[in-house]
């Protein structure tokens, strides 16, 4: 048998919640009332239960093996021999310690669950069936798959079991508080064989669940795909700007003071200013076409292109009110003749480009053997419970 850690919560009735550890000590079991609590000892506990209100709840300490199972047990026919009662409201509850247990563990009991739920289900009474008991809800709407790379806390945001309600056939939210997994839908009972065969169940469905994992990961392989993907990268291309220029005027401007110091579009305008004696906004705005090879500029840019000539040459600039026309203060003269220049510049482009990368990708290997129920449970517990669904059958 797996020497796995358990905790067995044993939800009763009959017996004064103050007596219950008095009963106990005095069958050499060490146990303590403690009111509302959430903590684990080394000792048995009595706590109250919300479900059970006028009951109580008896928590052990962590135990293993059969060892435990026998203690178990032999607490079981005390309380029995001392009156204590269940009714459909109480249940028992085995936390089965997780420490051990990747993400891709806790993935694969509430998958196994989910799948196998409805014949667990068979052998439970109708009281824990299904949806039927708010305290041990249905995992089938909890099955959708989460990735084995998770963590293990991480698996558990992921089912987020209704905002952190732990009322669940399994309840995974006792790994964050605990670092267990609880087993939450038998119905309670003080019959120590049931209770001890309701603990194997869950130890060994705990064990089967990680032997899976542990198994399929040793038969897959890993391999390093190649995979297509498209790249936005920018490139830096030539571009052929020409331009149109009077020679005398032009030679006038190079002479002007901050000519150089000039960006293309203001050199335009000026030009443009010089050779024509005056122009509006909206010849100004397309005079630079020629050298952008874009659209137009815009209102504003060209009344702050004129302020910075302005600046930067030292010339006077002038608007007339009336036609809202630009001119020079001193007008540029000259008969040359116009010529074409052309230079280079560099613009970028936006490209896509298809390239490759490796991804590693886990490929699964030779198929498990078909997964059960009872698959590394002992026989006798899946005999026991065979027999008790078959019993709920004759009921019928």
């Amino acid at each position: 048998m797996t020497q796995r850690k358990f905790v067995v919560e044993i939800e009763g009735l009959g017996i004064p919640i103050h007596q219950v550890a008095q009963i106990l000590r005095a069958e050499g079991i060490e146990c303590q009332y403690e009111g509302y609590t959430h903590g684990h000892h080394d000792y048995w506990k009595v706590v109250t239960d919300a479900s059970v209100y006028n009951g109580w709840e008896l928590v052990s300490p962590p135990l293993q093996g059969e060892e435990g199972i026998a203690q178990v047990m032999k607490v079981a026919d005390i309380l029995d021999r001392n009156g204590a009662k269940v009714d459909r409201r109480c249940g028992l509850h085995v936390h089965v310690d997780a420490a051990d247990l990747t993400g891709a563990d806790l993935v694969c009991i509430v998958r196994r669950y989910a799948q196998f739920e409805h014949q667990i289900d068979a052998f439970m009474p109708a009281t824990r069936r299904g949806n039927s008991n708010f305290y041990c809800g249905s995992l089938q709407h909890f099955c959708h798959p989460a990735s084995n790379d998770l963590t293990p806390r991480a698996v558990v945001l992921h089912y987020d079991f209704n905002h952190n309600n732990r009322h669940f056939k399994v309840n995974l939210h006792s790994y964050i508080r605990h670092g267990t997994v609880e087993y939450r839908q038998h119905q309670g009972t003080r019959n120590g064989v049931k209770i001890a065969t309701w603990i194997r169940f869950c130890l060994g469905f705990t064990e089967q669940s990680k032997w899976i994992v542990r198994e399929a990961a040793a038969r897959a392989r890993v391999e390093q795909v190649p995979v297509e993907y498209q790249e936005r990268i920018s490139v830096r291309v030539p571009v052929q700007i020409q331009a149109t220029h009077n020679d005398s005027i032009y030679s006038q401007l190079r002479e002007v003071p901050g000519w150089y110091d000039l960006n293309c579009n203001q050199q335009d305008i000026l030009f443009r200013l010089a050779a024509h004696g005056s122009a509006t906004v909206d010849d100004l705005r397309d005079c630079s076409n020629n050298r952008t090879g874009g659209g137009s500029l815009r209102v504003w840019t060209v009344v702050s292109y004129i302020s910075d000539i302005r600046r930067i040459t030292g010339l006077a600039i002038k608007k007339e009110r009336a036609s809202g026309r630009f001119y020079l203060a001193v007008p540029f003269t000259g008969p040359g003749q116009c010529h074409s220049t052309t230079r280079t510049e560099y613009q970028y482009e936006t490209r896509y480009e298809t390239r490759t990368r490796y991804e590693t990708r886990t490929i699964p290997g030779e198929p498990l053997p078909e997964d059960t129920l009872f698959a590394g449970i002992p026989a006798e517990v899946a005999s026991f419970y065979e027999e008790r669904a078959q019993e709920f059958v004759d009921r019928v």
